[in-house]
């Protein structure tokens, strides 16, 4: 009520600024809420491992991975089982490593034994997406690198990502109740609006989003959780993916339409424990070659 006879009294300018940017003060502190509770649901997964599968609808592909992660350190054991038809031709098949120890960044591509090295987390990528990333990709903004987990820890990546968010409503998804929330990223070069629902029973978890291009509201790329455990972790009940859905539907005129399933062996999972060190180390005596990315920046630079 107090809200209501303030906003009698402002300007209509007044009005029509705050409503472009939140609906209402109480919808901005529902915001506020669930960037908070999300993201500290988020960030109790602090250590996990866990194998699954990738499968492709629209072409085929299929590959088996093993994923740890402790903090900033990682590891990837990506096996493919069938390669992605192209035409009549099917890709081939390929074994990539990936791992940081802390350190070093160390990539592996079996089919020709080359080991590749730089110093430091810059740049340090998974060798394949994960479940996981895939539920937190709306936190990227364009041009960013691609997601890791240990990246949900930082407050910017949230900061960010919310600083334009507007609240929609309360909704269902999958017979779970959810708060839905719109994130505009207006600065890309295709505008697009990424539409998420949280689902507050299970730490906000983002069971499904929905991107949208802005200008014509064409659905270009979901994500649905189908499948998830429920973990308490800190008092808290938290949702680990299942079985996730991506689709890319092509709608930017860019993007290959696709469609993945990701599939995790609910068996394999273990979740805030400690990792050896040795499962983020790969073994350099594997390699016929070993190619040192920050030597060879070295040289570009000298020879400029």
């Amino acid at each position: 009520m107090v809200h209501a006879m303030r906003r009698v009294l402002l300007s209509s300018v007044i009005v029509t600024c705050l409503c472009s940017a939140r609906v209402s003060l109480g919808e901005e502190l529902s915001v506020d809420e669930i960037k908070r509770q999300a993201s500290n649901s988020a960030r109790l997964l602090q250590s996990m491992e866990y194998a699954y599968e990738i499968s492709s609808v629209s072409n085929g592909f299929q590959t088996q991975v093993s994923f740890y992660a402790e903090g900033t350190r990682f590891r990837v054991n990506r096996r493919d089982v069938q390669g992605t038809q192209i035409g009549s031709k099917q890709a081939k098949l390929k074994s990539i490593f990936s791992a940081f120890d802390g350190r070093e960044y160390q990539h592996f591509e079996a089919d020709n034994s080359l080991l590749r090295l730089k110093d430091g987390n810059k740049g340090a990528q998974y060798s394949v997406d994960t479940p996981h990333t895939h539920m937190y990709m709306w936190l990227r903004t364009h041009g960013s690198p691609s997601l890791r987990w240990d990246l949900i820890y930082s407050d910017a990546i949230w900061d960010d990502c919310f600083a334009n968010a507007q609240y929609v409503g309360k909704g269902s998804q999958a017979g779970v109740e959810v708060e839905i929330v719109d994130f505009p990223r207006l600065e890309a070069p295709t505008p697009w609006i990424c539409r998420v629902s949280f689902a507050p029973k299970l730490g906000y978890a983002p069971l499904k989003y929905v991107g949208r291009i802005a200008k014509t509201g064409q659905a270009a790329y979901t994500m649905e959780v189908a499948r998830y455990r429920e973990l308490v972790l800190g008092g808290k009940d938290v949702a680990f993916p299942l079985e996730v859905t991506y689709q890319d539907h092509g709608a930017d005129g860019v993007s290959l339409k696709q469609e993945l399933l990701f599939s995790v062996k609910e068996e394999s999972i273990k979740v805030n424990h400690d990792i050896s060190d040795a499962f983020f180390t790969l073994d350099k005596t594997m390699a016929r070659q070993i190619y040192d990315m920050d030597e060879q920046e070295r040289l570009r630079a000298l020879a400029r």
